[in-house]
């Protein structure tokens, strides 16, 4: 993927469009795909990410949540400032209505002093900078935590002094809950759509796969679907030598093709003249 793995190294690309997917299949696994793009950042690291850097994984973003059957989950720690995340303004951008975007808040653990869990209280609420969909808060596995971490005893931290939150928007549960139902609704909303795009791309793929005519897999339909390029040729030189232009589109679209007419009003003869590259043809 041209990723540079090594931090000291200025060998290969902090980002590329290169997609890492991995497929988890089983009989009871749901039907989704989470696609994990990098943070918005406004300022280069020096040594680590420049000014390209930024613009591009913009665009990332932006080509993704631009996607109408795109849940946009605009993930939030909790620890910074909620009105100057870019991600809120690109995703207003690209989904007015704010039917897709669904504020994920991250990292309560970090927020100790009671005056910042009102100011996140209160995002949840709706009292500030709301959302259609409005916030969630979770707390996920830290850098430090390992694989005993359990969702249900880290989550007992919501009771105090978080009880102004409502309890169907706190939690890892929760939170699936409502992505299940959203997930549905939009599969309602886009399905007709759907049925229209894979109508039309069956069209499209049915009248390619006709342009390409009867199939050659065999070298007698090999040696018959050259003969007929052969005879087709010649008889659009022809046309082309004898002004049969009617015979032929061709003569209509590249009036350059149309060889005897051309000929007759240069003031020359014994010029070869190429045929788009098929070979080179004098007349005399």
């Amino acid at each position: 993927m041209g990723i540079r793995m090594d931090p000291s190294s200025k060998d290969g690309n902090v980002f590329s469009e290169d997609v890492l997917k991995i497929e988890i299949c089983g009989p009871s696994e749901d039907y989704l795909t989470v696609i994990d793009v990098p943070g918005i950042f406004r300022n280069p690291t020096e040594g680590i990410t420049t000014k390209r850097d930024i613009e591009f994984v913009q665009n990332m973003v932006k080509d993704y949540i631009k996607d109408s059957r795109t849940i946009i989950l605009a993930v939030l720690p909790n620890n910074v400032d909620i009105a100057t995340q870019e991600i809120l303004t690109l995703a207003q951008d690209y989904d007015k209505a704010g039917e897709r975007t669904l504020g994920v808040l991250t990292k309560p653990d970090l927020v100790k002093e009671h005056s910042a869990i009102v100011i996140v209280s209160n995002l949840v609420l709706g009292k500030k900078k709301p959302l259609t969909l409005g916030y969630y808060v979770v707390r996920n596995r830290g850098a430090d935590d390992d694989d005993t971490f359990d969702h249900a005893v880290n989550e007992e931290m919501f009771r105090q002094p978080w009880s102004r939150v409502p309890k169907d928007r706190v939690g890892v549960h929760a939170l699936k809950t409502r992505l299940s139902e959203l997930l549905a609704q939009i599969t309602r909303n886009e399905f007709p759509k759907l049925r229209r795009d894979v109508k039309k791309e069956l069209v499209d793929c049915r009248r390619e796969l006709e342009s390409l005519g009867p199939a050659r897999q065999t070298e007698q339909e090999q040696r018959l679907f050259l003969n007929t390029l052969t005879h087709q040729f010649q008889d659009l030189i022809g046309a082309a030598l004898n002004a049969r232009y009617h015979n032929h589109e061709a003569f209509e679209e590249q009036e350059e093709l149309r060889l005897i007419t051309y000929l007759c009003c240069q003031p020359y003869r014994n010029v070869p003249l190429r045929l788009r590259g098929e070979g080179l043809v004098t007349l005399f």
